[in-house]
């Protein structure tokens, strides 16, 4: 394209040079013919009055020299065939030079669509602009995932049909997404879970053969892995295995980070402990230590923000890392926030470890690189760390 963009500038430059050279010799060859004229009249004037030439002479000298101005200075007339080839040649410069400019165009504008490059500008203004919609963030991800045919892609579609609820197409787009995803990328284990759970709410939250199939492959990479511990449990439970559904469940809790999804697996645990009549001494309880506080704050005083994040975290005395941390959104603070042995995520260390802790409330913003660099907001100290008790902390600002 660049080539064709070139050498039809180049075209035009020679074209207008030629031109402008041509007219520029056409006008010194005149202007000297017409010099040479004026000059031989002035020499045959002197020689007649010289005596070396008659006036007849004379007379018959600037005749003739009148004659040859004329021919010079008459066009020629070239024979029709001539100036119909000279018509055609200029016509055909101009018309090549026309040609290869549209086609230029033609093939940017061509070339241009097919690279994809209008759809992606065109999303990327609706996001710049917030002007798109979740209909045409699928129909974009869905053309990238056709067009390129890329892992990347494809697992992009397909967590947006799972975001729709579009799970039996989202199952589609994980298999695509598999099938194109080298077998030992290291993110072959989050798209297989993402698939198991396809799979699952597709099944209207219902295991099945297929579902239990990648579960063990996922486990198989990674033993550790909380949400397929959480679908082993599922299937357990669904085949009445009450005592390894427990199992399952409690090492989903205790392998997951996220507060509310372990408090919905310790109500799994229960139910499981329930239909299966299991008993504690038989497998002994997950959550050993625990300890529940109530934020309380003076609404004329403090005002959350949208951005607002509060870390609640139990410290030993002398102690700098919390044995049981939570983080809590301002939204979440009319309910209680219970701190267990589970939530030593920043300590080796647990509420089991030790026998006093301080409670402490930090704010922060969510988009701070480090929350634990907050302003302290609230503390209460000496509290036991497993009590039934409900501890109230006063938060100002």
């Amino acid at each position: 394209m660049a080539l064709m963009m070139v050498g039809s500038l180049t075209y035009l430059f020679l074209s207008v040079q030629k031109s402008l050279y041509d007219e520029r010799h056409n006008h010194e060859e005149d202007h000297i013919a017409e010099s040479f004229s004026r000059v031989r009249k002035v020499e045959i004037e002197n020689e007649e009055e010289i005596g070396r030439l008659t006036s007849k002479e004379a007379e018959r000298l600037l005749s003739d020299l009148q004659l040859e101005e004329q021919l010079s200075f008459e066009p020629v007339e070239k024979p029709l065939f001539y100036r119909m080839l000279s018509l055609q040649r200029a016509l055909s410069t101009k018309y090549v030079f026309l040609g290869i400019f549209a086609l230029v165009v033609l093939g940017s504008v061509s070339m241009y669509q097919y690279l994809g490059y209008a759809k992606d500008v065109a999303f990327t203004q609706e996001l710049a602009s917030k002007t798109n919609t979740p209909k045409s963030t699928l129909d974009f991800l869905k053309y990238r995932s056709q067009r390129y045919d890329r892992a990347e892609d494809w697992y992009y579609e397909a967590n947006d049909l799972m975001a729709s609820a579009n799970y039996s197409q989202a199952i589609t787009a994980f298999q695509k997404t598999l099938e194109k995803l080298p077998e030992n990328s290291p993110d072959r284990v989050a798209v297989l879970v993402k698939y198991a759970q396809a799979i699952f709410y597709n099944n209207g939250n219902v295991s099945s053969p297929d579902m239990e199939e990648i579960v063990k492959q996922v486990l198989a990479l990674d033993p550790k892995n909380a949400t397929a511990l959480g679908l082993k449990g599922v299937v357990e439970f669904d085949h009445k295995e009450y005592l390894n559904a427990v199992l399952a469940w409690q090492e989903a809790a205790r392998y997951n980070e996220n507060a509310t999804e372990r408090q919905t697996l310790l109500g799994a645990i229960q139910s499981a402990r329930k239909a299966g009549n299991i008993s504690y001494q038989q497998v002994p309880a997950l959550v050993t230590r625990q300890i529940a506080v109530r934020i309380v704050w003076d609404k004329s005083k403090v005002v959350w923000h949208s951005d607002d994040v509060l870390l609640i975290y139990a410290v030993a005395p002398g102690q700098k890392m919390p044995v049981a941390i939570r983080r809590v959104y301002p939204q979440d603070l009319n309910r209680l926030v219970t701190l267990t042995n589970l939530d030593n995520l920043m300590s080796k260390m647990s509420l089991e470890n030790v026998g006093k802790v301080d409670l402490v409330v930090k704010l922060s913003k969510i988009t701070a690189k480090d929350l634990t660099k907050g302003r302290v907001i609230g503390i209460k100290k000496a509290v036991p760390s497993n009590t039934k008790a409900i501890y109230t902390i006063n938060v100002t600002l």
